[in-house]
């Protein structure tokens, strides 16, 4: 069942409550809602492009499930229903959880400080 719910005022509430996050953009960078997902294990389908796809990348090599084509209802279809399997969602979360780390703030500032001091030196 897929309920189109618009804006949310606390959107990261009723992403405690679903069972996947599809995102479908394919000229979205950086979303915050991605981001919440990831933090809150939820398991991710997103088209292959822009951020979305950029993000989701690393748990699709790893696992196969991830990433979907853009533009195509039917893959759409496909990647959600893998995630029915537990075993494939849990391979997916985990992946996740991986790649979350990557959005840690602590590690987010530490490679944009070593990056200005790499550029301060050139």
């Amino acid at each position: 069942r897929v309920h189109l719910l618009g804006w949310l005022p606390d959107a990261r509430a009723m992403l405690k409550e679903v069972d996947a996050y599809a995102s479908t953009s394919v000229d979205d960078g950086l979303g915050n809602s991605m981001t919440e997902s990831l933090a809150l294990h939820v398991p991710i389908v997103a088209a292959d492009a822009g951020g979305p796809g950029e993000i989701m990348r690393p748990v699709h090599e790893r696992t196969g499930v991830g990433l979907f084509e853009p533009r195509s209802a039917r893959a759409l279809a496909d990647a959600v229903t893998m995630l029915r399997a537990a075993n494939v969602r849990e391979a997916v979360i985990a992946a996740q959880d991986q790649r979350f780390e990557d959005f840690v703030i602590a590690r987010t500032a530490a490679q944009t400080l070593a990056l200005y001091r790499e550029v301060v030196t050139e």
